[in-house]
């Protein structure tokens, strides 16, 4: 049954984090690597085990608040609002399903349009009716249209079974909060699988949703074996080879695994190391003059033209050979050309041959922005620039800023290329993501929950009062690029602000409604800091309220170069 599928968490080698020296923190000098992998074991587990108990405490005082309340109406609504935020700010919603496996209540407010909705075809809903008590999903797909985890909890008025509340989230974003930090201070990643072979999170997130029991991507490879010998044993150590963590290589890793016990869920945690990496670390590029800059953005740009025209005017095959070609005609220096179709398959990529062919639509960059969705809207609009950080092939493959001009070749795939901006600081505090995707969960719920106030203007103001100072502001545009607050430059209020532009092109508007309209998300802009003064690159979490505006807030990576 879906609900007793385990999940194994794999922790793996950061080689970028290694190269630059990274150890951990309260580790003894000479620590050897066995004992240094089943310390940060140990770690995982009871990180993993406290954020899935509080998350189960959590639905449990909600399901005996709901058997004296009901499981339906305003009171209903409002203890699952309060049930989402007094937890994660990665989870996505909370129902109530009745019986019947209709909708009865749900949260946030904008989800209240799918009370009444019957979920009952869904088997994990029949099966959290038939048991009546805990249960942790596996993964299956939402009614929202995307892949996620439920963890419901029984409701009961006596001996009556009313129905359940639940807690849903995306797992590779829930999890991202436990595995990230140990990444950053540890230089180790985490991948988690269920036992069916799906990967749920992955520190290189395009992995998340192949499943290493019967992808192609792993046939090759040692790893559909080794996964079946991880879920018969509670634990033991084996190795492997696979690409690296940035797809340019193939190594051989090793990895030690354990069990978390949860309820009638089994999750396997595991340690990964690559057995051979270099540890040299990789010299700062020096910082370019803002000519010098500006006119490599030019030559970007008129690289992707170039390769558009060449796609439209030849037989697609020839292109994507010429395209995937390390030493073809569409290399200059730190430019190459990558292809996707809409769907998010990759169609070229000189640098990663790991990745031709495969889905990318789940690669995330190292802060969580979804970078497929960004890329396809651009293109669907007729080309434009977005920022994401990247590995940078020339650098060692360290992690650097890249500002990306794609151009679609017709309806069906897009090309693009870009130059990374070292001069740019990219590494943000997971504690500071965390508080930000908070804040603007915060405003979001106080929007949709707002009455009393004789206008917008009140209302941003109040809204900023609570949640918003200095650098930390929330900002609200309509979904056609209307200003409705911008406390930083409080004039702007009013405006058309739909064809902003950044210091490097990034129409940053239309990629917030563009992130508002998919739900919600992340976008990088350039733009003056408050508290410094200095131009800094910004990292913005947006969620719409309802269909009619968005809010958002952003955290600064550091002064540019």
């Amino acid at each position: 049954m879906v609900n007793r599928i385990g999940i194994i968490v794999l922790v793996g080698l950061c080689l970028c984090l290694l190269s630059a020296g990274c150890t951990t923190s309260d580790e003894p000098a000479g620590m050897p690597e066995d004992a240094k992998m089943t310390a940060l074991l140990e770690n995982a587990t009871a990180e993993v085990s406290v954020g899935l108990s509080q998350l189960q405490e959590c639905n449990a005082e909600s399901a005996e608040k709901l058997s004296k309340t009901g499981i339906t109406g305003d009171a209903a609504n409002t203890l699952l609002q309060e049930k989402l935020v007094g937890t994660s700010p990665y989870l996505i919603s909370s129902l109530v399903i009745d019986p019947e496996g209709i909708v009865t209540a749900a949260a946030p407010a904008h989800y209240e349009t799918i009370v009444g909705t019957d979920l009952g075809y869904q088997p994990e809903v029949q099966y959290a009716h038939a048991v009546k008590k805990p249960v942790l999903s596996g993964i299956f797909m939402l009614e929202e249209g995307f892949p996620g985890i439920s963890m419901s909890y029984p409701v009961f008025s006596g001996d009556i079974y009313l129905g359940y509340t639940d807690l849903t989230f995306r797992p590779e974003v829930f999890l991202r909060q436990y595995f990230r930090p140990l990444t950053e201070e540890t230089g180790y990643e985490f991948m988690v699988m269920q036992t069916d072979g799906m990967i749920l999170y992955e520190t290189n997130e395009e992995e998340v949703g192949k499943n290493a029991l019967t992808d192609p991507i792993y046939q090759s490879t040692e790893i559909p074996k080794l996964a079946e010998t991880i879920v018969a044993d509670q634990s033991g150590r084996g190795e492997y080879t696979f690409w690296d963590m940035d797809w340019k290589g193939e190594v051989q890793r090793e990895l030690y695994w354990s069990t978390v016990p949860f309820g009638e869920t089994e999750w396997r945690v595991a340690v990964i190391r690559d057995i051979s990496t270099s540890s040299s670390p990789t010299p700062v590029p020096t910082p370019r003059s803002d000519e010098v800059l500006d006119a490599d953005i030019s030559s970007m740009t008129a690289f992707v033209g170039d390769a558009a025209a060449f796609a439209q005017q030849n037989e697609k095959s020839v292109v994507l050979a010429t395209f995937n070609d390390p030493e073809g005609d569409f290399i200059d220096g730190e430019c190459y050309i990558f292809a996707y179709d809409m769907n998010g398959t990759t169609l070229a990529h000189p640098y990663q041959p790991g990745v031709v062919g495969e889905d990318r639509t789940a690669l995330k960059d190292a802060n969580g922005l979804e970078i497929h969705p960004g890329c396809r809207d651009i293109a669907a609009r007729g080309g434009g620039y977005l920022y994401f950080t990247f590995p940078n092939p020339s650098e060692n493959y360290r992690n650097e800023l890249k500002l990306v001009a794609i151009r679609p070749v017709d309806d069906t795939w897009y090309v693009g290329s870009g130059i990374y901006i070292p001069e740019m600081d990219v590494v943000l505090n997971q504690t500071a993501i965390d508080s930000l995707v908070a804040r603007v969960k915060e405003a979001q719920t106080f929007a949709l929950n707002s009455s009393g106030y004789a206008n917008d203007g009140e209302l941003f103001a109040a809204m900023n009062e609570k949640f918003g100072t200095g650098a930390d502001y929330i900002f609200a545009y309509d979904m056609n690029g209307t200003c409705l607050s911008l406390p930083f430059q409080p004039e702007m209020a009013g405006t058309d602000r739909l064809n902003f532009t950044d210091a490097y092109g990034v129409e940053a508007v239309r990629l917030e409604i563009d992130a508002a309209q998919r739900g919600g998300g992340y976008v990088y802009v350039v733009c003056e800091n408050p508290d410094t003064g200095d131009e800094e690159l910004k990292f913005c979490y947006v969620l719409p309220v309802m269909d009619e505006y968005f809010v958002g807030s952003g955290v600064y990576a550091g002064k540019v170069v």
